[in-house]
């Protein structure tokens, strides 16, 4: 992420990227992360082992109904994309 933020806030503004050039330069480092590592906690706290397990857990398992949702969701937009793009093109979500 730090090139893809470094080059989006260059003084120049002709330097900066393109917003499809940013769209696809996050997709690429999106999907390249697992879900899992995507919902656990960024920074470390300063907190006991107790309370850093309950937390810990709580995030791994927010991430396990997280991804079966997205799971679900893409399952859904991808039917529903290629219905729309089917010859009668009147599909709707």
């Amino acid at each position: 992420m730090v090139p893809l933020i470094t080059d989006m806030t260059q003084e120049e503004p002709s330097k900066r990227p393109s917003i499809d050039e940013v769209v696809t330069r996050f997709e690429t480092i999106y999907w390249s992360l697992s879900f899992k590592l995507l919902c656990t906690r960024i920074v470390a706290r300063k907190e006991d082992e107790g309370t850093s397990v309950v937390y810990d857990f709580i995030s791994s398992n927010r991430c396990d109904m997280l991804s079966y949702e997205f799971l679900l969701f893409h399952m859904q937009f991808q039917v529903w994309e290629a219905l729309s793009s089917s010859p009668a093109g009147n599909a709707t979500p």
